[in-house]
């Protein structure tokens, strides 16, 4: 279990957290793995949100070079940033 929480502290969300045998920490083990799924869930909606985000970015700097951003390609990016924030928000540090 020590090794498993060790794996998740450095960001390693793929492999399930597990215990060979039955003991008063398997609850606790479970409970982990689903702290660890969640984690990943979160984070690959993030990933996702950088990726709208870094297009929306992309598409206005486009539009300004050609000397013609609109208000649909700011109010995108807006949009990302606020989704992106909204993302964030779900973590306390």
């Amino acid at each position: 279990l020590k090794k498993d929480i060790a794996r998740i502290a450095d960001g390693d969300l793929v492999a399930a957290v597990s215990l060979r045998e039955e003991d008063e920490f398997q609850e606790l083990a479970t409970d982990m793995d689903v702290m660890r799924k969640e984690l990943g869930r979160k984070l690959i909606k993030i990933k996702q949100g950088h990726m709208v985000l870094s297009s929306a970015v992309f598409e206005l700097q486009r539009a300004i070079l050609k000397g013609n951003p609109s208000a649909d390609q700011v109010g995108a990016l807006k949009e990302a940033v606020i989704r992106m924030k909204e993302e964030l928000n779900a973590f306390t540090c």
